[in-house]
């Protein structure tokens, strides 16, 4: 994951893995993690090659191997 960013919406799930770069938004990958309406305040976690994220009801491990 090195050179990306994860970015995770506060109320929509919506897990996003964004190239770093100043010169342009590059969204690599994108996926519906968490059921919409949910608070998500805590930011996404990363261990190997899992991204885990969490709400206020449930938690999730997203597996992103083969991601840039």
């Amino acid at each position: 994951m090195d050179g990306h960013l994860i970015i995770l919406s506060i109320t929509a799930g919506l897990v996003r893995v964004v190239e770093a770069t100043p010169a342009v938004y590059r969204e690599r990958a994108r996926l519906e993690a968490l059921a919409r309406g949910s608070r998500a305040e805590t930011p996404p976690s990363v261990a190997g090659r899992r991204v885990f994220v969490r709400n206020d009801e449930e938690a999730v491990a997203v597996d992103v191997e083969g991601q840039p």
